[in-house]
């Protein structure tokens, strides 16, 4: 008996075939055009679908599509009607004495000051008093400690130097190596460093030799792409000097494979072969048996759209024209069995994405449901700035702060992070269909025009729906096509 009402489901074409995500089993089923516009109708009862769908179809064949779903509901517990409930906060996420022992990062903003003005960084717009300022030993001394004290369960414990560029604050990288060497963590505790590289002078290799850091080094591909964006204050490229310096390192460090890892912005013209064969080169130029560890993210650029538009023009289509090309690439290597053969960019632009649907979740959709895509602020990360202040990210689009060196963390200020979040995105996530594939978190919340309240974007919710669309027909693309295409990602694993 057909039962009006809105269903858990989401309907996609495909190469001309008919699809439905279903929200409860987090599974896509094929079906008949019929029953996919069924389920996605909102007609209130059996006469008015058979009213809707008359001009292609008989009231005869409605009645046998609904006694289908029917049967499918009834047998598999599947395209049921929505009926969750906001849960908010997970209880054992934000476990409270996660926070007493079980903290796992802490990112230090070294300094906002950078010798670069990047095109695409919002930074290099900035003006003001605050835009170039140093971390004091106070600061850093204080943050180090209270993370060591409050993390001595954590498996993994990670230090990171962040900035601006952190070799513009020697002192301050020199103070966390001491503090951390000090009480005996050396050997416990990875300190890494994010840098632009171009300040890798020979005393600076031979410390970061010496301690055993790690270096996070941004390198956006070949010195004709990387210097369109990257550039010293006076305007001048950046590539040959991190070039140098990249070699030096591969000279010095005698495990550069595992000290070294590089994280790539790609940003217009968007030539995504062109710095996926760089990098290819340059590992096999340094020596490195297959590739190093990357980052690959493409450049939020909508503060400089103007700039952009005016050198590219319609650089949108430039980047949807170089997104496709590179997905229907990745796509053919693994349709013959040569993922392994795909270059360091192709890799980890597509793998992750794959990866995340590939490990779903296929337990029935719990009753109540909310944050799922949120870590534990100051437990998963603890970020602190120049100016001694807590938050839960360096991602975070907004200054919402969760405590600070003199007093820590306050569980006060967290409650109202959980709060502000869940009022901005709760109606939203409880009638969408893309509640159990989401990766929006509170780096998403924005501070309304008026000063008064938190939003996010409704832009944000429909480019993850979008983006999660995609990425489904991908993964159903793949397997259909060749199903043990897909078997490398039994070996993939993510951080």
């Amino acid at each position: 008996m057909w039962k009006t009402g809105r269903y858990m489901v989401h309907v996609f074409q495909e190469k001309g075939d008919w699809y439905v995500y279903d929200v409860n089993s987090n599974e896509v089923y094929g079906a008949r055009e019929i029953g996919a516009r069924a389920l996605q109708s909102t007609a209130r009862d059996r006469d008015s679908l058979v009213s809707e769908l008359s001009g292609d179809y008989t009231p005869e064949e409605v009645d046998s599509a609904l006694a289908e779903i029917d049967e499918a509901k009834e047998q598999q517990g599947i395209f049921k009607e929505w009926s969750i409930e906001w849960r908010g906060r997970c209880p054992i996420c934000s476990d409270p004495e996660k926070y007493e022992n079980k903290m796992e990062q802490l990112v230090i903003e070294t300094t906002t000051d950078c010798n670069l003005r990047c095109v695409y960084c919002p930074f290099t717009y900035q003006e003001g008093e605050n835009i170039r300022q140093h971390n004091n030993e106070h600061v850093i001394t204080k943050a180090v400690n209270y993370f060591i004290d409050h993390s001595e369960e954590s498996r993994l414990r990670a230090i990171s130097l962040y900035g601006g560029e952190p070799f513009l604050n020697l002192d301050a990288i020199r103070t966390v190596s001491r503090i951390v060497e000090e009480r005996g963590l050396k050997e416990k505790i990875r300190i890494v460093i994010d840098t632009n590289a171009t300040l890798l002078t020979d005393e600076n290799i031979e410390f970061v030799a010496e301690y055993g850091a790690n270096l996070q080094v941004s390198l956006d591909g070949p010195e004709y792409i990387h210097d369109e964006n990257r550039v010293f204050a006076g305007g001048k490229g950046t590539h040959r000097a991190v070039i140098n310096n990249v070699n030096k390192l591969a000279e010095r460090l005698p495990d550069f494979r595992h000290k070294v890892s590089f994280a790539v912005t790609i940003a217009p013209p968007f030539m995504i072969s062109e710095v996926d064969s760089y990098f290819r080169s340059l590992f096999k130029n340094l020596g490195v048996e297959g590739y190093l560890t990357m980052s690959v993210n493409f450049a939020e650029i909508n503060h400089v759209n103007e700039l952009y538009t005016e050198k590219y023009g319609d650089y949108k289509a430039i980047y949807r024209d170089e997104y496709r090309r590179a997905t229907e690439h990745y796509i053919s290597m693994c349709e013959k069995g040569r993922h392994d053969d795909l270059g360091p960019i192709y890799r980890s632009l597509f793998d992750k994405r794959l990866h995340a649907i590939y490990i779903r979740s296929s337990a029935p959709i719990p009753r109540e449901m909310g944050m799922n895509a949120c870590c534990a602020p100051g437990v998963r990360k603890l970020y602190v700035t120049a100016n001694g202040k807590y938050m839960p990210c360096e991602r975070m689009s907004y200054d919402y702060f969760i405590g600070d060196v003199g007093t820590g963390i306050s569980h006060g200020m967290i409650d109202d992070l959980y709060k502000d979040f869940g009022e901005a995105i709760r109606e939203r996530c409880l009638s969408c269909w893309a509640i159990r594939l989401c990766n929006l978190c509170f780096t998403s919340l924005y501070e309304k025009s008026d000063g008064k309240g938190l939003y996010v974007p409704e832009a944000l919710c429909e480019y993850t729906r979008n983006s999660k669309e995609e990425e489904l027909k991908f993964f159903l693309g793949l397997h259909q096509a060749s199903p043990g295409s897909l078997d490398f990602l039994k070996d993939v694993h993510f951080g």
